[in-house]
């Protein structure tokens, strides 16, 4: 078998010996497929694990010449090498959770909308985020990942992940120059991130709502003989409605800002831990 391989990499016009390709490209595909695997525009749950596999895979076979002239040799312990593999895994899964963070940031402010306009008591799984989720959040989700898409942040997110192997090299463990708590805090900045993106995105509609609720109110202080209070989630839902549309734009300009800090949070990440 391991003859056919190497007849194979020949073929593909890597010379390499098969052990030693087969060490690089596990950690290679260790550190992709973890991050590709939380993203919601590249993964989610939504896609097969035999399409997240295999376009993890293509992508390691594609970085894998350009890795393989600046990584150095493998090593030879094997212990030593399954702590390489967990440390690839690990930095995947923190890159991807951090490409998560604005997308949790807009399901977070359709929640909170639908909560504050009664209409929470129905939910939908997000296929791309885990989860339940309300109807305008499940909305505001999917609108999120098409305008990153246009705008090819996708394509940007790729350069980040094959550009964190420069920083983080392959065969050495994490310094990690801050220190533990340094990066416990901006990981803590970066998640606290979510609940900041969604109660500005959500701002808008929480205003009025509480508007709506304090004429209402009013109204019922000075005439207490009116009985409006059945009135009052039916108007909460409507208006609030009503201001959503209205603040479509400043929905979208918001969530352009947000979408664009997340290649950069991404990119202070990985050179934390470089």
């Amino acid at each position: 078998m391991l003859p056919a391989l190497q007849s194979i990499l020949s073929g593909l016009g890597v010379h390499a010996n098969v052990q030693s390709f087969l060490m690089l490209f596990f950690l290679i595909f260790a550190r992709i497929v973890a991050a590709l695997n939380l993203t919601p525009f590249l993964g989610g749950k939504a896609l097969p694990s035999q399409v997240k596999v295999g376009l993890s895979a293509a992508i390691a076979m594609l970085l894998y010449p350009s890795l393989s002239n600046s990584s150095g040799p493998m090593p030879g312990n094997f212990f030593f090498y399954c702590a390489l593999l967990a440390k690839e895994y690990i930095v995947g899964m923190m890159i991807g959770f951090i490409s998560q963070m604005v997308f949790f940031g807009v399901q977070i402010a359709g929640i909170i909308m639908d909560t504050q306009r009664g209409l929470n008591q129905i939910s939908y799984l997000a296929p791309e985020l885990p989860g339940n989720v309300s109807a305008t959040g499940n909305l505001q989700i999917q609108a999120s990942i098409v305008l990153f898409l246009v705008l090819g942040g996708h394509l940007l997110f790729l350069r980040s992940l094959g550009l964190s192997f420069q920083v983080i090299p392959l065969v050495q463990l994490p310094h990690m120059t801050p220190g533990w708590e340094a990066l416990a805090e901006e990981f803590t900045l970066i998640s606290a991130s979510a609940l900041r993106i969604g109660a500005q995105l959500c701002a808008p509609v929480v205003l009025t709502i509480f508007l709506i609720d304090v004429s209402f109110g009013s109204v019922q202080k000075v005439a207490s003989s009116l009985k409006i209070s059945n009135d009052t989630n039916t108007a909460k839902s409507w208006i609030g409605l009503a201001v959503f549309c209205l603040s479509a734009p400043f929905f979208f300009e918001q969530l352009q800002r947000y979408l664009a800090s997340m290649i950069p949070a991404i990119d202070q990440f990985v050179r934390s831990l470089a």
